[in-house]
């Protein structure tokens, strides 16, 4: 019962991020021009929040998509193959004694 509430919460979430990513530029685009009436300006206001989500976003996935990256180019480095050949244990000369 637990994992479901966890499918379903990142479900959501993943949701409303999605809408967010895909709703501020529009409106951003679409109020970009519009008559400011000074210092206390509720749409600029809103301009700056959609700005401020889309840089958090952006960087947010940035890191998400650096770490694996990271990882998937120095796992043959740390392992001592190179991306030609298939790592074996015969290759890497491990002995299997059980």
């Amino acid at each position: 019962m637990n994992k479901r509430i966890n499918r379903v919460a990142s479900a959501v979430i993943c949701a409303v991020f999605f809408i967010v990513m895909l709703s501020a530029p529009v409106f951003i685009s679409t109020h970009a021009n519009h008559n400011c009436t000074g210092e206390g300006c509720a749409v600029c206001a809103s301009l700056r929040q959609c700005e401020e989500a889309l840089n958090t976003g952006s960087a947010a996935a940035a890191s998400q998509t650096a770490a694996p990256a990271a990882v998937f180019f120095t796992a043959p480095i740390q392992t001592g193959c190179t991306t030609d050949c298939i790592c074996s244990p015969v290759q890497l000369k491990v002995r299997l004694l059980n």
